[in-house]
């Protein structure tokens, strides 16, 4: 009998466990992009989400493929900044030059729809500026928890 008790309880850690990792995923920071806000080597809950929408302020992570296998080798499959404009949002004055590099409407000013506009909190961060609009459906999730810190203000 308690042979029987013990093996439920480890079905239903394991089942617990799936559930969690299903639902946040511990990311580290690599770089200071987000400095001073997140520091290299850093731990990050996040919390995955299905579904956009994601609020400006919000610090995200998400997923860079860069067309070149031997740069792509080399970066971080994985960045982490912050949210600055979201849907129907005015453009970033800083992303209209590179409008005419990206395929979105160039007229309207506004971010178009299913997109977010990221940057890093550090001057010298590669974001939005560098790699254009980021796909909100892309987007992994949210930073709830960051080691040494508090829960993250929405």
């Amino acid at each position: 009998m308690t042979s029987v008790v013990a093996l439920i309880i480890v079905l239903l850690v394991a089942l617990a466990w799936v559930v969690v990792r299903r639902r946040w995923v511990i990311v580290t920071v690599r770089g200071v992009s987000m400095a001073p806000t997140l520091e290299n080597g850093q731990r990050l809950l996040v919390r995955r989400q299905t579904a956009p929408p994601y609020s400006v302020g919000e610090i995200v992570v998400f997923p860079v493929a860069h067309p070149d296998p031997a740069v792509r080798a080399r970066v971080p499959r994985l960045r982490v900044k912050r949210v600055v404009a979201t849907e129907g949002d005015p453009m970033p004055s800083w992303m209209h030059e590179r409008v005419g590099r990206d395929s979105f409407p160039r007229d309207s000013g506004l971010v178009p729809g299913g997109y977010v506009v990221v940057a890093g909190d550090n001057k010298r961060s590669e974001d939005s500026r560098h790699f254009g609009l980021v796909d909100a459906s892309a987007v992994i999730g949210a930073v709830k928890l960051r080691e040494g810190r508090s829960i993250l203000p929405k």
